[in-house]
């Protein structure tokens, strides 16, 4: 990964979530830090915008009404840029969270998180990625 992902005032941010509540208050932290956001709530809508953007960092949602993360994580490996970084964004627990590795996720997000940690858990995540 380049220096992108130092500075989120570049970072480009596709957050796939279905519930518009969550991804609002996600869009709103990220773009407070200067990130332009973009969501979907379905795999399908997310696979829409990746024929027309090339995303820093995918924030996946496990449970969408159309397709499980997983399903999502491969179809973009496969139809898309393989090198995105994918980040689920999951309500297990942590020690579950931890096979979503082994499952091809280059990192995971707890839910509920906390908003002043939120940023710099991407950060974290998209550093150990370089």
């Amino acid at each position: 990964m380049n220096n992108q992902n130092d500075d989120v005032r570049k970072w480009q941010v596709l957050v796939i979530e279905d519930s518009r509540e969550l991804a609002d208050i996600v869009r709103h932290l990220l773009t407070a830090e200067g990130a332009q956001v973009y969501t979907a709530t379905t795999g399908e809508d997310a696979y829409t915008l990746l024929a027309d953007i090339a995303p820093t960092f995918i924030l996946l949602d496990m449970k969408l009404p159309d397709a499980d993360g997983v399903t999502v994580l491969e179809t973009v490996r496969s139809r898309f840029d393989s090198r995105i970084p994918i980040i689920a964004f999951t309500a297990r627990a942590p020690i579950e969270a931890k096979e979503l590795l082994d499952q091809g996720f280059d990192g995971y997000v707890l839910k509920p998180f906390r908003m002043d940690d939120f940023i710099k858990t991407l950060s974290d995540i998209l550093k150990e990625l370089k």
